[in-house]
């Protein structure tokens, strides 16, 4: 009987090109090879699973095969076969997680001055190099930095934030990334294939969805699936198997929720209590699926942006939205979202998720409102509302959904008509604010500082400003003998003239005393948002909104047309 090997022993990469998702990697390690390049300290950093020992096993036989062809191991030679198999006597591996203390380090930095056995480079590889201790550390540091020529340090960490800075500056870091569930269900319909496994695409991504982008994990779960199903893999085995939701019941669940389809829906609901599984599970898996739904819809995937499921799936989404916006996504998507919280603190998280799942199917479509009322010849409003199901419609509205949930209209503005020249000045009309704009032009900080104050008097001889007592702690910063400079020099600038120049806080009553510039603004800008308001609340089509819906107007926001 001859002696089993687990998946992720037998298909474990030998060379840099079959490593899976790390193709930088691969092909900086290629090019320090074939350059002669290769520095003495490599840290190998990353999720765990993601091929960090089977590199450094793969570069150490590059380095020491002897029939390597352009650094491509052979594979047969005893120093390849005794390297695969960690057995080699000049390729030390250490656990840095049971070798941790000063001593082992000592003993390794007394061997690594004897030269190899055979070949030109004895390997050191440290798995876990995190676990050392500060002492163990401190004693690595000087042979990290000058070791002999004939040695290589390979460090490999799943938390290299652990690691001290003073050896991290001693190696060239290589990061390990996390390989994607397409990367992994292809590399594992390969391992199928060649196994000669029967296997269904969809049981390879719930599976790859599994490992969380670990190929080992990923390849102890084939084992596991193919153990129990004994050499055909389904989806339905994969879910049973590994404890999961079947992804017919999320499509499904979904489908009928965009339908609205209620006693479909409830057959889900049913089938999902009898399998018993956690509806914790459900709703993320559903939620994920709502995101997947947006991406496509705005052919996000298209762009960059993953989506991570397979080929059907995506076929599946894209004929789903076709009927949906991307504003009803969005309003599933929240729903649910608040939804699964509440299901966290839920006593009975059965039941809260089948009342959220019936709440998703009543949820309200969200609709242009152009497309419920009659248009004005001058209407210019772009806005959307929540349809509520007991809203009266006009005739040309079609597809209704029911909701219980109460209405909100919040409409853009339409084009207001330009306010009165009176009450839109950006700049002041009267001759100071004139002024205060000119410095502006010049001196940003000088006319911050000015459009706090009026003028009391202005004559050739004498010019005296005032300002608020409340703005009183502005007056020793204008009194400023540079900013008086440059005050100076704009007032014979702009006046031609050289009056003296006083600064007083203004004791007159708030009926008195003149508004300064910036006061003035202040009060066109209200006296236009005012104008707006009363433009938008007698608009016909806002007034028949309003009538419609039964709602008032929360906040006006500004609409930019590109």
């Amino acid at each position: 009987m001859s002696t089993y090997e687990v998946t992720a022993r037998k298909w474990r990469p030998q060379v840099l090109q079959n490593l899976v998702g790390q193709g930088h990697i691969a092909q900086t390690l290629l090019n320090a090879l074939q350059s002669n390049r290769i520095p003495h300290a490599l840290l190998f950093t990353g999720p765990r699973g993601t091929g960090k020992t089977s590199t450094a096993r793969i570069l150490a036989k590059a380095l020491r095969c002897q029939n390597a062809v352009n650094f491509v191991p052979c594979q047969v030679c005893s120093d390849c076969v005794d390297i695969s198999r960690g057995r080699h006597i000049d390729v030390i591996e250490i656990d840095g997680a049971s070798n941790n203390g000063v001593d082992s380090v000592r003993e390794l930095r007394d061997s690594i001055g004897y030269l190899p056995s055979t070949g030109k480079y004895k390997i050191y590889i440290i798995d876990e190099v995190h676990m050392l201790s500060t002492s163990a550390f401190n004693a690595l540091l000087k042979t990290l930095e000058e070791p002999p020529a004939h040695v290589v340090f390979i460090l490999a960490t799943t938390e290299v934030q652990k690691l001290p800075n003073t050896i991290l500056s001693r190696c060239q870091r290589f990061d390990f990334k996390i390989i994607s569930q397409k990367e992994i269900s292809q590399h594992l319909a390969h391992i199928c294939r060649e196994e000669k496994v029967h296997f269904e695409d969809e049981a390879l991504w719930l599976i790859a969805k599994q490992a969380k982008g670990s190929m080992r994990d990923s390849q102890s779960l084939l084992d596991q699936v193919i153990t129990f199903t004994n050499g055909s893999i389904t989806v339905a085995e994969v879910a049973g198997v590994l404890g999961l939701i079947q992804r017919e019941l999320i499509n499904q669940a979904l489908q009928h929720i965009a339908a609205k389809d209620i006693p479909q829906l409830a057959d889900v609901v049913g089938r999902f209590n009898i399998s018993g599984s956690d509806p914790t599970l459900f709703i993320e898996d559903l939620l994920e699926q709502l995101r997947n739904a947006l991406m496509i819809k705005i052919k996000a995937h298209l762009q960059n942006v993953p989506v991570e499921i397979p080929d059907s799936e995506i076929t599946f989404l894209t004929t789903l939205t076709e009927s949906m916006s991307e504003e009803d996504i969005h309003l599933l998507f929240d729903i649910a979202l608040r939804g699964s919280q509440n299901l966290m603190r839920a006593t009975e998280p059965r039941m809260a998720l089948e009342m959220l799942l019936f709440k998703l199917a009543c949820a309200p479509r969200v609709v242009n409102l152009e497309q419920l009322l009659e248009r004005t010849p001058t209407a210019q409003v772009s806005a959307q509302a929540v349809v509520p199901n007991e809203a009266r419609r006009p005739s040309h509205t079609t597809n209704p959904m029911p909701t219980t949930n109460p209405a909100a209209v919040r409409p853009p503005p339409p084009q207001a008509p330009p306010p009165p020249e009176d009450l839109a000045p950006l700049v002041p009309k009267d001759a100071w604010g004139r002024f205060v704009e000119t410095v502006r032009a010049s001196n940003g900080l000088l006319a911050a500082l000015l459009e706090h104050t009026f003028i009391i008097e202005h004559t050739a001889e004498k010019l005296q400003l005032g300002m608020p007592e409340k703005m009183s702690f502005l007056v020793d910063k204008i009194r400023d003998e540079k900013n008086m400079e440059r005050l100076k020099s704009f007032v014979e600038s702009y006046w031609k003239q050289k009056p003296a120049i006083e600064i007083v806080l203004a004791k007159a009553t708030a009926s008195a005393a003149p508004m300064t510039p910036k006061e003035k603004v202040q009060r066109a800008e209200k006296d236009n948002n005012d104008q707006v308001r009363r433009d938008v609340e007698n608009h016909p089509l806002i007034k028949k909104a309003q009538s419609l819906f039964k709602t008032e107007i929360t906040s006006i926001k500004e609409e930019k047309r590109q």
